[in-house]
């Protein structure tokens, strides 16, 4: 049976964990918008300028304002949504919009090992957005994956958690068929 709201898919984890990669494919299969955090960054990058780690801080959090606008923009339609959610305050709107709107949420919270994270951390910096400044955030973003700063969200619905360490054991079509599940029960 349908309900009246769309279904928001939330990809969530550490950098480097696959997120992007998942939320593109299932983006693109159900088919439904990606909002994700990074391509909004970077254009904020583009309009008002590069800097350092304090500035990237600051159009992160400028970043989460857009990414839950458009949200609440698209929430006449199923979408996905991907970040690696800071637990320290950028998670608790999308909470609050959940609470306003009552929309289901399936959640896919992405981990792998230590040293996967941190290698493909390393080996990706020179081909992203220069904005983004990995060489100067390894040290900070290790200290946070050690600390187990990104992990899954409270939020209401289900919740999938997917260790990309070994790309080969991701079974991206089901997570695909769990989503296109999902969403047979909202509205599309």
């Amino acid at each position: 049976m349908a309900t009246d709201l769309p279904l928001v898919v939330v990809v969530t984890g550490p950098p480097a964990s696959g997120k992007s990669t998942i939320a593109r494919e299932l983006a693109h299969a159900l088919p439904a918008p990606l909002i994700a955090k990074d391509p909004i960054k970077e254009a904020l990058f583009d309009a008002l300028g590069t800097g350092d780690p304090a500035w990237s801080r600051k159009l992160g959090i400028a970043t989460y304002g857009i990414l839950y606008l458009i949200l609440e923009q698209e929430l006449r339609r199923s979408c996905v949504l991907e970040s690696n959610f800071d637990h320290g305050g950028s998670s608790d709107r999308l909470r609050e919009l959940q609470d306003e709107h009552g929309f289901p949420v399936l959640q896919i919270a992405c981990t792998a090992s230590r040293d996967a994270l941190v290698e493909r951390f390393v080996s990706r910096s020179g081909s992203r957005h220069p904005g983004h400044i990995d060489d100067q955030r390894l040290e900070e973003v290790v200290e946070s994956i050690d600390a187990g700063r990104w992990h899954a969200l409270e939020l209401d619905g289900e919740l999938i958690e997917v260790d990309t360490t070994d790309w080969s054991t991701v079974d991206v079509d089901a997570l695909i068929e769990r989503a296109r599940a999902a969403g047979s029960h909202a509205r599309p």
